[in-house]
């Protein structure tokens, strides 16, 4: 594994390291660039969720780069911006965790009342409940590891109503460098194309291992007592694989049950317990994750807030609309236009 030094050294200086083509045979990397606001936004918001920018300078030209590598649910982002702005995060109950981390330059971090400068060395984790506005210069750039919310949240409400406040920027230390050590190697092997990450199930390997190390850099006074029983069993991902590959169709609760290979009750216990969920709520969130995706990628095809309600068995479409809105605190038609515009 290639020292933290030379690999965050590397991307400091290269914009593009974690996706040095433009787009990856197996469509897991990627990478934007642009003058454009407006495509900034969506750019980001397509791995993220729905925010603003404020550009500092009227009719400012920038020299945005996005550069872009996903594992399973988790993706790793190279952003700058190249111009003088803020970023604001203000929806309510957003989708995702985002750990930050500068590689270049320095830019300013407020929230709560209190600003923060980010700078090399430091790194941050974004709640999705509480707001923040970034200012952005020229020159700076940073790494922005996007973490869907159920893959980090446990059972456990007191370690949950830790997550909800974020971590605030802190130095990193002894903990937060073996998870910024494994983030290096992940980025390496983005960066070369390597042939292990066309495996599901490298892959999804892979991103558990960072879970772990992130919850040891968040919890580590609960390291010590961790035994087995917090390891994901196998008969969960197999249900959620299962879902996730068949999110068109019109699927069953007894489907699910028979991809997972374990009685009903068994898989209904491994949701409350590992995902604080039910296998039905669980496929329920993930079709309404993937619309969104969908209405932020097809904005140029002509796609209509119905057709997507309907791909995804949803047919009723102001229901629909009320319930994406609380998920993603915008209505499906606002997402629509918001990405028409950055297109």
């Amino acid at each position: 594994m290639q020292s933290l030094s030379a690999t965050f050294s590397r991307m400091s200086a290269d914009d593009y390291f974690i996706a040095p083509r433009a787009e990856s045979p197996e469509g897991k990397s990627s990478r934007t660039e642009s003058i454009d606001a407006q495509t900034a936004v969506a750019s980001v918001s397509r791995v993220f969720f729905p925010h603003h920018i404020r550009l500092h300078h009227e009719r400012q030209r920038l020299e945005f780069r996005h550069s872009a590598g996903r594992l399973a649910q988790i993706s790793f982002n190279q952003i700058t911006y190249g111009g003088e702005l803020d970023i604001l995060v203000n929806e309510p109950r957003r989708s995702h965790f985002v750990l930050v981390v500068p590689l270049r330059g320095n830019m300013l971090m407020h929230s709560r009342e209190r600003s923060w400068d980010l700078t090399a060395g430091t790194l941050m984790l974004m709640s999705p409940h509480v707001g923040y506005r970034f200012t952005h210069f020229e020159k700076d750039a940073h790494l922005a590891v996007g973490i869907p919310r159920h893959r980090i949240e446990t059972s456990d409400a007191n370690c949950n109503e830790r997550l909800a406040q974020g971590l605030d920027p802190v130095s990193i230390d002894e903990t937060s460098q073996s998870l910024l050590d494994y983030i290096g190697f992940i980025c390496n092997e983005f960066n070369r194309g390597s042939t292990m990450l066309r495996s599901d199930g490298v892959r999804a390997g892979i991103e558990n291992t960072f879970i772990t190390l992130l919850r040891a850099m968040l919890f580590p006074d609960q390291v010590s007592s961790a035994s087995n029983s917090n390891i994901v069993p196998g008969f969960v991902h197999r249900a959620e694989r299962f879902i996730q590959q068949h999110l068109t169709e019109d699927i069953h609760l007894e489907d699910i049950v028979k991809a997972a290979g374990v009685p009903a009750r068994t898989l209904h216990y491994g949701f409350r317990r590992f995902r604080s969920s039910t296998p039905i709520r669980w496929l329920r969130q993930k079709r309404f994750e993937q619309a969104r995706q969908d209405l932020l990628a097809g904005a140029r095809d002509g796609l209509q807030v119905i057709d997507v309600a309907h791909r995804y068995w949803m047919h009723h479409g102001g229901r629909f609309a009320i319930n994406y809105q609380k998920l993603f605190g915008e209505a499906p038609s606002t997402t629509l236009r918001s990405a028409l515009k950055g297109s």
